[in-house]
């Protein structure tokens, strides 16, 4: 005959205790931890986007405003024309060069031409200036180069004390200058 085992009120407590401990906790672990991570996730990634939409907005400010000066650039630029001039106007440019320098007070003692390199548009030629004078004339002596002869370019510069600097009235720097002079080449046009 078969037996039966009955069990006890406070076995069948217990173990309901246990099977309603382990059903709770993985209601909260399967059920409710997912939840509560997902909406931290959530908060964090909301924080995230709209700190990326707020980059995104200062971006497309600043493509904006590059946009508006870049524009404005280049309407300056077609707005300003350089004529070249052709290489058998050297002598009338030499004379120009140390007319502008004698101006703001400085003196010329060397102007060197060098031979006229070929370029597909332009061609260059290399000029070599020396020359002494006060340091803030040769300032204003560069800044009015730039405004009188915008075909040319500075490609080297040096500058040292004079031997004479220190003495009255004697020059205070001793300069050398390496200029480009920009000439019309075989495919560019003529001025």
């Amino acid at each position: 005959m078969a037996t039966t085992r009955r069990f006890g009120h406070g076995d069948v407590d217990g173990a309901a205790c246990l099977g309603a401990a382990l059903i709770a906790g993985a209601a909260f672990w399967f059920g409710i931890w997912p939840v509560l991570h997902a909406e931290r996730e959530a908060g964090r990634l909301t924080d995230q986007m709209s700190n990326s939409q707020t980059q995104l907005d200062a971006t497309q400010t600043q493509y904006r405003e590059l946009r508006e000066a870049i524009t404005g650039s280049l309407d300056r630029l077609e707005d300003i024309e350089i004529v070249l001039n052709t290489p058998d106007q050297l002598a009338a440019r030499q004379a120009d060069i140390g007319r502008v320098f004698a101006e703001f007070g400085l003196t010329v003692d060397q102007l060197n031409v060098g031979e006229i390199r070929q370029g597909k548009l332009l061609d260059t030629i290399p000029l070599r200036l020396s020359g002494t004078g006060d340091f803030p004339d040769l300032v204003r002596t560069m800044h009015e180069m730039r405004t009188v002869f915008p075909d040319m370019a500075v490609t080297a510069f040096q500058i040292g004390a004079s031997g004479n600097a220190g003495q009255a009235g004697e020059p205070t720097i001793a300069f050398s200058l390496g200029l480009d002079w920009y000439v019309a080449g075989e495919g560019a046009g003529r001025g």
